[in-house]
């Protein structure tokens, strides 16, 4: 074999070692890159959580289910809106500050006014009244006295955007009549359609029977507390409102 000719034999299996050890250095690369830096995964953005990120919900025994409810299913329903519930809280109990009904946020009770002002909230969907209408009392004295408490949130709070969520029905002797409870939510929607920050959401609708009353299945109590497929309806109705409303 030539000079010339074993020359170029010899470049070419150093050409062919060299492409080998590019290709083990180019595999070896991928793997350690791929170890070192880990899948992300897609993230996807829901505008409904992002709404109700800046939310607050507002309620009373019947609001204090719900906030339970969310926290219990990893707070995928209502995402991570802040929530102002309390058993026995009441337009009387605000007014008057009895810390022992108040909402609390960050463990501190506080009227409702003072609270959306703590957490900054833009929206507010409040559901009260169903304490006020206990026995004789008056859906026309609660409809009062739930004006005066939503003056008091707005002259605090006049950035916040307001959804007045119905008081769900009730059930067949209830201590809260059913027909007192359709009377009031009527006075409420009324009251929302006079004011561009108010916004009327029927929650109720969707949660009664044929007759009008609270669906049997709905009901814990057989009066007025509900269930976790109760709270099912009031989550996806509020998802489906905001969607509606806002998309």
């Amino acid at each position: 074999m030539s000079f010339e000719r074993r020359i170029n034999y010899r470049m070419v299996r150093i050409a062919a070692a060299l492409v080998l050890v590019a290709s083990m250095i180019m595999q070896f690369t991928d793997v350690a890159v791929a170890s070192e830096i880990p899948a992300v995964s897609a993230t996807v953005f829901d505008p409904v959580d992002a709404f109700l990120s800046q939310s607050v919900f507002i309620g009373n025994s019947v609001g204090e289910g719900l906030t339970m409810y969310n926290n219990a299913n990893g707070k995928v329903p209502l995402g991570n809106a802040t929530m102002l519930t309390r058993v026995s809280y009441s337009f009387h109990a605000d007014k008057n500050s009895l810390s022992k009904y108040l909402p609390r946020y960050n463990g501190t009770p506080m009227r409702a006014k003072d609270a959306i002002k703590q957490c900054d909230a833009h929206y507010a969907f409040i559901c009260m009244g169903t304490n006020e209408l206990v026995g004789n009392a008056s859906a026309e004295n609660a409809y009062a006295k739930y004006q005066e408490y939503l003056n008091e949130i707005l002259a605090e709070n006049p950035q916040v955007t307001i959804f007045i969520e119905s008081c769900p029905p009730t059930r067949p002797g209830s201590n809260v009549n059913n027909a007192k409870v359709t009377t009031f939510n009527g006075y409420m929607k009324s009251y929302c359609d006079q004011f561009p920050n108010m916004n009327y959401v029927d929650i109720a609708t969707p949660m009664m029977d044929e007759t009008g009353y609270l669906a049997a299945g709905l009901s814990s109590d057989g009066s007025v507390h509900l269930t976790n497929k109760a709270y099912d309806i009031w989550a996806n109705t509020i998802r489906a409102y905001i969607t509606n409303s806002f998309s």
